[in-house]
């Protein structure tokens, strides 16, 4: 599945990556980005699967921090880790 590049699984606190989905290391740098932020996430009460319900994929309040916080970070972090390099 190509559009499941990563996942965070809160029942195994796990963050699981195709590496091999990622066209740039930047692209793989913002998915981790992006599924660290759901692992910060707070999982008590069931509120990302609330709102993936009423409001869908796109649409959940949890998908949309996590995809603008990792916009926010890619670059600084792509740059940390190429210097590294």
């Amino acid at each position: 599945d190509k559009q499941n590049i990563g996942r965070y699984d809160p029942d195994m606190n796990c963050i699981s990556l195709k590496v091999r989905g990622h066209r740039t290391s930047k692209r793989f740098i913002k998915t981790i980005i992006h599924e660290y932020i759901h692992y910060l996430q707070p999982r008590k009460g069931g509120w990302y699967e609330r709102w993936n319900k009423k409001y869908g994929y796109y649409k959940n309040p949890y998908e949309i921090e996590a995809y603008y916080l990792s916009e926010i970070y890619a670059q600084t972090a792509t740059n940390f880790v190429m210097d590294k390099l």
